[in-house]
């Protein structure tokens, strides 16, 4: 739901093409800006420097809207030298590809290069839907927030009622192994936030145990993850309900929850999943990852990965 585009930066020293693109951008828009190259901010920034005092300002602004949403791009090789910046960004695509690429023409007539002037919101690649119907199937679920497990550095995993049982187990395997095996840069902190309503939960306890000897064969042994077990406050106080996908670039709510449908017995289940909006991310991420919403019921376990990779 959040997609990775190439954007040729000599295509935006136009004030109405930057900021086109500075609206557009950003996890809550499902949009982010591959750096490609490693100096796309430079060659944006040296092209805004040469335009004339008053317009550089406003380019500026712009600019500095786009440059938080720049996401690495490793693996992707650049010719600066012989070639141009799009026959560079094409020949990539082929092996690594981006969602799309934006330039400003489409000489070759490719079928994922979009020129920048005739986008609107009727663009098949530059749509982004903000909520979709999901498979219930651990490896659509994680596909689902892939890109933002690969370029996070701080992710929460919000169900109030995981459990080490397989169903809730098999998708988170599978966001872990997004997190290691296609990750862009180094090692996110993980946290699992679940409901605890016992009032005898201490560290060291039954279901702690049972997590840890679920979840680390799950992790690889370059990550790790936190459980941490979360109770409302006392009322009046947030409820503890809704499930996320949290990371400090953006979030996703799933309707039904963070496990999957169970086996043959869930074929043809599906989940609503929506791409939470800047405000509504803001204060889900104060009440899940900052912890202002809730009391920890039991110190966050950290829980050592095993899976050799």
């Amino acid at each position: 739901m959040v997609n990775e585009y190439a954007i040729d930066p000599t295509c935006l020293t136009d004030w109405q093409r930057l900021r086109f693109v500075a609206d557009a951008v950003g996890a809550h828009n499902g949009r982010l800006v591959s750096e490609y190259p490693k100096k796309w901010a430079s060659i944006l920034g040296r092209a805004i420097n040469g335009r004339p005092p008053l317009e550089r300002t406003r380019l500026e602004i712009l600019y500095a809207r786009i440059t938080p949403h720049l996401i690495p791009s490793p693996g992707r090789g650049f010719d600066g030298q012989t070639i141009d910046w799009l026959t560079n960004a094409e020949a990539t695509h082929g092996a690594l590809p981006f969602h799309a690429i934006v330039a400003a023409q489409n000489p070759r007539n490719h079928s994922d290069v979009l020129k920048i002037d005739e986008i609107d919101a009727s663009t098949d690649l530059w749509k982004a839907p903000h909520s979709r119907t999901v498979p219930r199937t651990a490896q659509e679920m994680a596909k689902t927030a892939s890109l933002l497990f690969q370029v996070a550095s701080d992710i929460v995993l919000v169900d109030p009622h995981f459990a080490p049982t397989s169903r809730f187990l098999e998708p988170l395997e599978q966001f872990l192994e997004l997190c290691f095996a296609c990750r862009r840069r180094s090692a996110p902190r993980v946290r699992m936030v679940v409901q605890e309503e016992s009032r005898l939960a201490c560290v060291g306890d039954t279901f702690e145990q049972s997590c840890r000897n679920a979840i680390a064969p799950l992790i690889p042994t370059s990550l790790q993850c936190e459980l941490a077990r979360i109770r409302e406050k006392p009322s009046p106080s947030e409820k503890i309900h809704n499930r996320y996908v949290l990371t400090d670039w953006g979030g996703l709510d799933f309707g039904i929850g963070l496990d999957d449908a169970g086996g043959n017995g869930g074929d043809g289940e599906s989940d609503d999943v929506h791409l939470l909006d800047k405000e509504h991310f803001d204060c889900r991420w104060r009440q899940y990852a900052l912890m202002e919403a809730f009391d920890i019921a039991v110190p966050n376990v950290t829980i050592l990965g095993t899976k050799v990779v």
